[in-house]
């Protein structure tokens, strides 16, 4: 899924590199592997690759998995290849088992920064090419979506005043796991029109659909609890069609959210000089 200009691919490279560096060196290296309804079986393959190669055990290689979203309006005809919410929360929480049969030291999302998004960080930017700025790298394609440009006398005037410097995640009312989500995605709050499909246009990550799962292997892999102590019927986060984590977002509720900051908005730029 990484392949040159040229169209070769470039899996051996990265992989060999990974391994030289692991290696040679004390760095920690952090893989992101990112799914979809076409690639979960190629997924179990490098788990299975890693661990034969003796990778996995290393105590510098940590991973994580994460889904691949059709986001953005100009990428809904990848919409039929993403697995829905509920599916990628299974799909991950298999992963998950397998990775860490393997000794494959998982990314701990309950220790780590809550998920908070680096687009509603104030002091995170992305810088195209053509000097434009942006808060989240899934606008980054779309000149209407930046905030600013390096040569503007007055970006960051514009940075502190900007959409993006109003998304608070407690003004959401379906939100139901905080602080552990960080509020989801931030884009998908404040601009649900451009978004496409489930995966695109709910901001709820897979936590909320697996997160008894998760807190579960979490503690197998600490050494808390056995595989025994799983009760089938009474600790799944899904059981007879209901999430445990609370109701799921629907079109309707992210119009509401993107209606609330649209006003929050337009509020503060009327608002007098004192």
């Amino acid at each position: 899924m990484r392949p040159h200009i040229s169209g070769r691919g470039s899996f051996d490279v990265i992989l060999r590199n990974i391994a030289e560096t692991l290696e040679s060196s004390q760095l920690r290296i952090t893989l992101r592997i990112s799914v979809d309804a076409e690639n979960s079986e190629g997924v179990v393959e490098l788990l299975h690759l890693l661990h034969e190669k003796g990778l996995a055990r290393s105590r510098r290689l940590f991973a994580y998995f994460a889904p691949i979203e059709a986001i953005t309006s100009g990428c809904a005809e990848y919409e039929a290849f993403s697995l829905s919410k509920i599916k990628y929360a299974q799909k991950e929480v298999e992963l998950i088992r397998l990775a860490i049969s393997f000794g494959l030291r998982m990314h701990n999302f309950f220790q780590e920064d809550g998920g908070v998004c680096q687009a509603v960080r104030p002091d995170d930017l992305i810088v195209t090419p053509t000097g434009e700025l942006h808060k989240c790298w899934d606008t980054v394609s779309y000149g209407q979506f930046a905030v600013a440009n390096i040569a503007d006398p007055d970006a960051n005037d514009r940075l502190r005043e900007g959409l993006w410097a109003t998304w608070k995640p407690t003004n959401n009312p379906v939100c139901k796991i905080l602080p552990l989500c960080g509020g989801g995605c931030a884009f998908k709050s404040l601009h649900p029109d451009e978004t496409t499909g489930e995966a695109g246009s709910l901001p709820c990550i897979s936590l909320k659909f697996n997160l008894a799962e998760r807190l579960f292997e979490a503690a197998v892999a600490a050494g808390v609890v056995d595989r025994g102590e799983w009760d089938p019927e009474a600790s799944p986060t899904l059981s007879n069609g209901v999430l445990k984590t609370g109701e799921r977002h629907s079109f309707d509720s992210m119009q509401a959210v993107a209606a609330h900051y649209a006003m929050e908005k337009s509020a503060t730029a009327v608002m007098p000089d004192a």
